[in-house]
């Protein structure tokens, strides 16, 4: 499944889910987090606007839009 990153209303990535969370990482919009036994928190949105989505799910909007 293909996913995408959606910046105020427009996909600015898209790649597998695990790309998306590693680029949001890296443009500083999501906070990772670790339990002490190694499993990983919920990520943690710092910046307001952004969403990981699939992409059949932002070709749907579009198409209503």
């Amino acid at each position: 499944m293909i996913w995408c990153i959606v910046h105020q209303g427009c996909v600015v990535a898209r790649g597998s889910y695990a790309q998306m969370i590693e680029t949001a990482e890296e443009w500083r919009v999501l906070e990772r987090g670790w339990h002490p036994d190694g499993t990983e928190l919920a990520p943690r949105w710092l910046e307001r606007g952004y969403s990981i989505v699939p992409q059949v799910t932002v070709s749907v909007r579009r198409a209503a839009a």
